[in-house]
């Protein structure tokens, strides 16, 4: 059967901008503590799933629906407008 071509089907159009990798790390916000929270290895059988992290300091135990730390990639315009309030890029 020969190929099919479709005079007014629509054109995909991207578009490319530059991104930085950022090492991103997830921190206690415990009172007083400034440790980092490390993913304990384990994985929940939630709906979304679950992983537990434990501060490497106070030994506080959150779970995440990812593991900590990651690297995320950011357009290079959200670092010149820094951290907001959760301290993620925005």
């Amino acid at each position: 059967m020969p190929m099919q071509v479709y005079p007014d089907a629509p054109t995909r159009v991207f578009r490319e901008e530059p991104l930085t990798a950022v090492w991103r790390r997830w921190m206690c916000y415990a009172d007083g503590c400034d440790g980092e929270m490390k993913p304990s290895g384990q994985g929940l059988m939630t709906n979304p799933p679950q992983y537990p992290h434990h501060c490497e300091k106070c030994l506080r135990v959150e779970s995440a629906s990812t593991t900590y730390p990651r690297i995320a990639y950011l357009p290079i315009e959200a670092l010149e407008t820094g951290p907001d309030s959760n301290g993620d890029r925005q």
